[in-house]
């Protein structure tokens, strides 16, 4: 009976996602599912936020959750997990992307890709704990000139070889938007996290909110002071070509500099 009962929810949610009407712009190289989960709507405050992923994710979640007085904020909630579940796209009180932009202030906040795809590799590919990932780590590993280590210049060979969007933690940042950049309110910075946060908090909750970000503090990969450990000139070329459209999308510049 729980086989049965699990049988009927999964293809209720497959048909769900596939004919969502908040779904029909998401690119068909990605999961739906991974785009409208990842969106955090508040139907009180009017607003949506994008989370796409090693985009500092956690921090702004908790900090949203903090300044929102619709949320219960809970200080041990480390990543965010129970105010990233709270309301997803499916939740939003809208029937069509036009309509959703009208109605809802609508964000993301985007990493250098240089940066992402470092930090996807030393949170899910490095570490020997991450379950989920075993196949893509073989696979990888396969790739690499020994075919069994697990550099970054393997992982890269697999994006390069079908991996690309494997996985929502490396899949393309303008894939896992369920609206065009161009509909988007605002555009937050990793880079600039601190003054694009406060720029957003209060505008999101009034002028002088902000009195700093809730920082996730365990769990970070420390990417930036590690690029030129894993980059050399051929690398950064490569990676350029994987993520070329975020680079001019979200005005990153292809000579790397942190």
């Amino acid at each position: 009976m729980h086989s049965i009962i699990k049988s009927v929810l999964d293809h209720y949610q497959y048909y769900l996602f596939k004919f969502h009407p908040l779904g029909y712009a998401i690119d068909s190289r990605v999961k739906k599912q991974w785009v409208i989960n990842r969106s955090m709507v508040s139907n009180t405050l009017k607003y949506c936020y994008f989370r796409i992923p090693k985009c500092a994710n956690s921090t702004i979640v908790r900090t949203l959750a903090y300044y929102d007085p619709s949320i219960p904020y809970d200080g041990k909630d480390e990543t965010g997990q129970s105010y990233k579940k709270r309301a997803t796209l499916l939740h939003a009180r809208a029937l069509s992307v036009s309509a959703l932009y009208k109605k809802y202030y609508l964000f993301t906040f985007t990493r250098n890709p240089y940066l992402r795809a470092l930090s996807a590799y030393l949170d899910k590919i490095i570490p020997a704990d991450k379950k989920g990932f075993v196949d893509k780590r073989n696979a990888i590993a396969a790739l690499s000139a020994s075919g069994s280590e697990l550099t970054f210049r393997a992982f890269v060979r697999y994006l390069e070889t079908g991996g690309l969007c494997s996985d929502p933690h490396w899949a393309p940042q303008c894939l896992m938007l369920p609206v065009g950049r161009e509909m988007i309110h605002y555009v937050g910075k990793v880079e600039k996290l601190d003054d694009d946060l406060e720029l957003l908090i209060n505008h999101l909750f009034g002028t002088g909110a902000y009195q700093g970000a809730i920082m996730r503090r365990v769990g970070r990969t420390g990417s930036a002071d590690k690029v030129l450990q894993y980059y050399d000139s051929e690398l950064f070329d490569r990676v350029y070509k994987l993520y070329e459209q975020d680079f001019i999308r979200f005005h990153y510049p292809k000579d790397w500099s942190i």
